[in-house]
């Protein structure tokens, strides 16, 4: 009889230590994030001709991926930059032209003016928003409706303001999820994060100057870098205490800090000395950092923050492509969407790429069970009791 209850009890134990092996192979790791990468474009991608260099923020939504390419072209004693707003339609798509400094400015009648330059571009599925200049009067947020769709205006500088009568001197930093934009304004005393509900809708405040910084002392001073995702806006925000990543995430839209110059380094040394260019998808939210220590070493790093908990995703102390050293790596306000982020990295051999980076799961051991610790609590009395009737 005691034999069969050793016995029974010795294979209900197997069973658990197998189910808990089980276990090990199916539950995903929640705190850590790995990603995988891919590249997207460089310079010698064919369709490239002529484009010296990628901007170093690329954006990001689903498979698509819009850029900002440029050139200098020499003229006499001056250079000119010519730039271009482009998209890839799917990881393996044709590039997409949306607009460079021949594409006729929404709003001026046709023939009196061309864009003169063109900002970053943020893309949520086809449509893709960018900030461009007719002159340096003349500055403005617009959109495309999908590709091959016509350019709208959001916003420009002769936009009624937020400020009693004035209007907006100098708009920048557009982000699009959906048909939401978001961007921010500059010019003394008129400094804040505005966002419109729809291509047609009213510009809403999200913070200026006479908002309380989360987590400080005062009020901000300073934005840039603002990303939308619904109505959850992350932007860059600075006061006379700190400067750092701030986002409204959940229900009821009040400021979290998400990280700023008091919070330390994920897998580093100290706290960051600078948390810049966030982007936000769902209650995601990424970010980039330098943080300076010495002229020559500089330390690059992209950031994700989840639940709670800030991840690195790669700094250039990592390997991204093999034989390559990584000299400096760049993020953009318009480059995460859900767990997955596009970025551009620089080397020192002087080469260049624009990557994604789609976090992975990797499997952990499952905590022991209730079920689990009490087998093992029977296990280890019915031993102590069997171990005292062999010592009679």
């Amino acid at each position: 009889m005691n034999l069969n209850i050793s016995v029974c009890i010795k294979l209900f134990t197997a069973s658990v230590l197998l189910s808990q092996s089980v276990n090990f192979l199916l539950i995903t790791k929640a705190d850590a994030a790995s990603f995988k990468f891919t590249k997207i474009a460089d310079k010698n991608t064919t369709t490239l001709s002529g484009i010296g260099y990628v901007d170093s923020t690329p954006s990001i939504s689903g498979s698509n991926v819009a850029f900002k390419g440029y050139k200098y072209i020499r003229l006499g004693n001056f250079s000119e930059v010519r730039s271009g707003v482009y998209t890839k339609a799917g990881v393996d798509g044709a590039l997409i032209k949306i607009a460079d400094t021949n594409t006729p400015i929404p709003g001026i009648p046709l023939g009196k003016g061309n864009f003169v330059s063109v900002s970053q571009p943020s893309i949520s599925g086809n449509n893709v928003v960018f900030a461009a200049q007719e002159t340096y009067t003349h500055h403005g947020i617009y959109t495309n409706t999908g590709i091959g769709g016509a350019l709208i205006e959001i916003a420009d500088a002769k936009t009624p303001g937020l400020f009693g009568n004035s209007s907006f001197n100098y708009l920048r930093d557009p982000s699009i999820d959906g048909r939401n934009v978001v961007f921010s304004t500059y010019s003394t005393g008129k400094r804040g994060v505005y966002t419109n509900t729809g291509f047609d809708g009213a510009l809403v405040k999200i913070a200026d100057t006479n908002t309380p910084i989360p987590d400080s002392a005062g009020n901000f001073s300073y934005f840039s870098s603002p990303t939308i995702s619904g109505n959850n806006v992350a932007f860059y925000g600075e006061g006379s205490n700190t400067r750092g990543v701030y986002a409204n995430i959940g229900v009821g839209g009040a400021l979290v800090k998400i990280a700023d110059t008091n919070t330390p380094i994920p897998g580093g040394v100290g706290n960051f000395v600078s948390v810049l260019e966030p982007s936000i998808s769902g209650n995601n939210v990424a970010f980039w950092s330098v943080n300076y220590r010495y002229p020559d070493e500089d330390k690059y790093g992209i950031y994700f923050y989840a639940d709670g908990f800030i991840s690195k995703v790669v700094d250039t102390e990592d390997t991204l492509v093999a034989n390559k050293t990584l000299a400096r790596l760049f993020f953009g306000s318009h480059g995460l969407d859900g767990e997955s982020l596009a970025f551009s990295a620089h080397f020192t051999d002087g080469s260049w790429g624009v990557f994604r980076a789609d976090r992975i799961y990797e499997p952990v051991p499952e905590p022991l069970t209730l079920g689990g610790t009490a087998v093992a609590g029977v296990v280890a009395f019915w031993l102590k009791k069997k171990k005292k009737k062999v010592a009679v």
